[in-house]
């Protein structure tokens, strides 16, 4: 499942104006929880009977496990051991989690805790808006565990102050990947494991072009997505303003599209959308690109990788995908990618000691973590003799929660060679010289705003090699400086080197 690369894509696409939306949405849900006595906190257990319950949202893509109300009961008898309370879990869709946190009425469903995925460009406004908690003295006194299992508790901090706490993985970073349909592979005789740069890519795809007229030889796994994820910077947040690390121009916060990386990409896409290696239709699609290889209308797709997704290069895979990752690509660990999945506690939470009690658990307490990733052992799933899940597909719910990811089992398909692949992923990162650092837009949230609307216009046609770069990048540039990306620019590097002389 390629989690992240949803994530990543959604959120260069929608940047700010998801943010805003969140921010709003949860305003309206916390004005609304004044409008009643909110059964959030004291939920009746048995007729005659109260206990103290928390809700914690559960980040779901797609269907709800069927069975969670067990996990949910199965859970709450420990943690009332544990803490003294129970949980409720309130299953959350990641496409709508806005409209999520509005919907739910106050009075009863109000959510002790905020899940936040991607957090980076969520929290600055969260906390400017009042809506989470400081945890800093939660942390200190009943946190510790937490924060001996952190890595990155950087990255949910704004100004000092900790106000998230970032998910712990056992890898942070993706890497660059081509999959391909492995019969396509396979009749053409092709070496995929040549390919190191996007650019050893081309042969491959002229070969396509000639011998399978009805095949689309290269997609995306979303779109846009070319030149992000081929790009080697720190987005800093939203893009607007990056540190352009492939270039080696160090601290210093430059425009993206400004610079010879973007257009030389784009000028790679250009050539290739008038090759027909792209589809013509390719700003309109709207299925996923790993789709059209799967099933055979594509070759092959860039996409990302890690540990647990990697296909392999295994011609008779089951899969019927065979993948590569470009290892000349850079893997730029930084606050986005540390922080990507984050838990806040909520302002409005009555039970905020007893909240930071639960955060400990999810992210210290190895029963907690697997109950919440796999359900009931022995009824979702069983261990095999070395320590691995089978679930046979009978419980899914995490990939990307925000908890203690390097204390849950590994799936028996991922199990094979996963501390060496984690060990082989991990010593390809270049960390950013900003990791830690999170850019708070609110001084500048009109010129945001604004430049998310000229991207919306220019961005997808240039990387999608749909329009030609010579003309329509100094356009999209103008446009840009018109919205104000430079005061964009000035803030953030303010903002940067304050975050560096703290």
């Amino acid at each position: 499942m390629r989690f992240g690369q949803v994530v990543w894509n959604r959120q260069q696409e929608t940047g700010f104006c998801k943010a805003a939306a969140l921010v709003i949405a949860l305003a309206l849900l916390l004005s609304l929880a004044g409008c009643g006595d909110s059964a959030r906190g004291n939920t009746a257990s048995s007729p005659g009977e109260e206990r103290l319950t928390l809700t914690l949202p559960l980040i779901v893509s797609g269907s709800t496990p069927p069975n969670l109300a067990a996990v949910q009961e199965r859970l709450s008898a420990y943690t009332m051991e544990k803490i003294g309370a129970a949980v409720r879990f309130v299953p959350a869709e990641m496409d709508t989690l806005e409209s999520f946190y509005l919907l739910k009425k106050a009075k009863s469903d109000e959510p002790d805790f905020i899940a936040l995925i991607p957090a980076e460009s969520q929290l600055p406004n969260l906390v400017s808006a009042g809506l989470v908690l400081p945890l800093d003295d939660l942390l200190a006194q009943y946190g510790q565990d937490a924060i001996a299992a952190s890595d990155h508790l950087e990255a949910g901090q704004l100004d000092g102050v900790q106000y998230m706490l970032p998910a712990v993985k056992d890898v942070y970073t993706m890497g660059t990947s081509i999959e391909f349909n492995a019969a396509l592979v396979r009749k053409h005789a092709l070496d995929i494991t040549s390919i190191h740069t996007i650019r050893d890519l081309e042969p491959m795809l002229a070969e396509i072009k000639a011998q399978e007229p009805d095949v689309i030889p290269l997609t995306n796994y979303l779109v846009p997505g070319y030149t992000q994820l081929l790009g080697g910077f720190d987005g800093l947040g939203d893009n607007l303003g990056v540190l352009n690390l492939q270039a080696g121009d160090g601290l210093q916060v430059v425009d993206w599209y400004e610079t010879e990386e973007f257009r030389a990409i784009a000028d790679l896409t250009r050539d290739w959308f008038l090759n027909g290696y792209l589809s013509e239709d390719v700003i309109f699609m709207q299925e996923r690109g790993i789709d059209l290889v799967a099933d055979g209308r594509a070759f092959c797709s860039v996409g990302t990788i890690t540990p647990t997704s990697d296909q392999g290069t295994d011609l008779n895979a089951a899969s019927g995908l065979v993948e590569v990752q470009l290892m000349d690509q850079p893997q730029i660990l930084n606050s986005y990618y540390a922080g990507l999945e984050g838990l806040c506690i909520s302002t409005s939470c009555q039970y905020p000691e007893k909240a930071m009690q639960l955060m400990n658990l999810l992210f210290s307490d190895p029963y907690v973590i697997n109950l919440v990733t796999y359900g009931i052992e022995g009824e979702n799933y069983t261990l095999t003799a070395e320590g691995a899940v089978d679930d046979g597909g009978r419980y899914f719910l995490l990939y990307g929660q925000p908890l203690n990811q390097k204390l849950a089992y590994q799936r028996l398909d991922n199990y094979q060679n996963y501390q060496e692949n984690c060990a082989r992923y991990l010593s390809r990162d270049t960390v950013s010289p900003a990791l830690g650092f999170v850019f708070d837009s609110s001084p500048v949230r009109t010129e945001v705003s604004l430049c998310q609307g000229v991207l919306a216009q220019y961005f997808s046609v240039i990387d999608c090699g749909c329009v030609d770069p010579e003309t329509e990048i100094p356009r999209m540039v103008a446009a840009l400086k018109e919205a104000g990306i430079d005061k964009i620019v000035a803030e953030k590097q303010r903002q940067l080197d304050a975050w560096l002389a703290s």
